[in-house]
């Protein structure tokens, strides 16, 4: 009696020692989620709305800081805004700050980096999304994979998973929209909708001849980012799937559950 008190205080003791460690952890990403947060209030205070319209034909642009390396010539950029807000065949329609966006967005594809990426609000929306563990759209965790959008894998139960998309299948087109050159968040925004709604992919599946097309219905897809099992010999493995904002308080939950069912480790 007294060895089986001795090992369940030791196991407790294991734990808290794991619990500890991974608070640590959980404290350094709160701070980095908290950052985020922050940097998203203030835009919101000072950034225009998405909607609001900036006719490039009636935008003044300021903050042309003169450039501290003169070798880089970056009139070209500002001769082609001239051109677009003088020559355009629709000039009146054109919104002057998603024509920033899109400069931005530019200069970081431009990198060659498929993961350093800018988010206009309509993209920060869909980022917090994320991090809350709540959105629609089909369940599947996408990435690119020698330049191709690929499906890294459908979530247990997702509608993707039930129209029969697989781990592996390259994403060719998004609708009628190829998936060339594309990265992960505009990937992200054409295959997200409104629940109910159909999203068509076109696949090719290694083994296979031909591409596929896969009709899937959009649905609300709640995400757990931590997830117990209890393995042969009770032994428990939490994996922790993704970061967000519920992470610390489902980490909490397990590690509670593992010291109730006193596993060996």
């Amino acid at each position: 009696m007294e060895n089986l008190t001795e090992n369940n205080e030791e196991i407790k003791e294991v734990n808290r020692k794991l619990f500890h460690r991974y608070l640590s952890f959980f404290l350094a990403v709160f701070l980095i989620v908290s950052s985020f947060w922050l940097g998203l209030w203030w835009g919101k205070a000072h950034i225009k709305p998405q909607n609001e319209v900036f006719k490039i034909s009636e935008t003044n642009v300021e903050n042309k800081l003169p450039l501290e390396k003169k070798e880089l010539d970056f009139s070209l950029f500002w001769k082609t805004w001239e051109l677009l807000k003088e020559k355009h065949v629709d000039k009146g329609a054109l919104d002057a700050q998603k024509l920033v966006y899109g400069a931005i967005k530019g200069m970081l594809q431009a990198t060659g980096d498929p993961y350093s990426n800018f988010f206009d609000p309509e993209e920060s929306k869909s980022f917090s999304e994320d991090l809350e563990g709540s959105f629609e759209g089909i369940g599947a965790e996408l990435g690119i994979k020698e330049k191709i959008l690929t499906v890294i894998a459908p979530l247990d139960e997702s509608p993707a998973q039930k129209a029969g998309l697989r781990a592996g299948d390259k994403i060719i087109k998004i609708g009628d929209q190829p998936t060339t050159d594309m990265n992960i968040y505009g990937a992200v925004d054409l295959i997200r909708g409104e629940k109910g709604t159909e999203v068509l992919l076109t696949i090719f599946r290694e083994g296979e001849e031909d591409t596929k097309e896969i009709s899937i219905i959009r649905e609300t897809i709640e995400v757990k980012s931590v997830k117990l099992e209890i393995e042969e010999d009770n032994i428990a493995l939490l994996r922790i799937n993704k970061f967000g904002e519920r992470t610390a308080q489902e980490f909490d939950a397990e590690m509670n559950e593992i010291i109730k069912k006193e596993t060996k480790g």
